[in-house]
């Protein structure tokens, strides 16, 4: 439902307007000044909710077969051979720094 109403009358009924507003039992006021339209009162635009982002990538993994998983923990094995455990590395990198560890 619209209504259009003159300014004193708008001042006389503000607050009722605005509660019928948000109440949605008006959707718009149309507020005239020597009958032209001077300004307008709406209900805001109530957006549709968004759809969660929560699983939205689920479909999209990559299924790995049983040979590319063999090759991943292959290519783990000899890289653990190059390099050290952390506890190793940070003692080793505090002796070169000439800290304690």
């Amino acid at each position: 439902m619209e209504i259009v109403i003159n300014a004193t009358a708008f001042k006389a009924r503000c607050l009722d307007l605005m509660d019928q507003i948000a109440s949605r039992k008006l959707l718009r006021v149309t507020i005239t000044k020597r009958g032209k339209p001077v300004s307008e009162l709406r209900a805001p635009e109530i957006a549709p909710p968004r759809p969660s982002i929560i699983g939205c990538m689920a479909d999209k993994m990559p299924q790995l077969t049983d040979a590319e998983w063999a090759q991943i923990e292959a290519e783990r094995a000899s890289l653990r051979d190059l390099w050290p455990d952390p506890e190793a590395m940070d003692i080793a990198m505090a002796k070169q720094l000439g800290t304690n560890h």
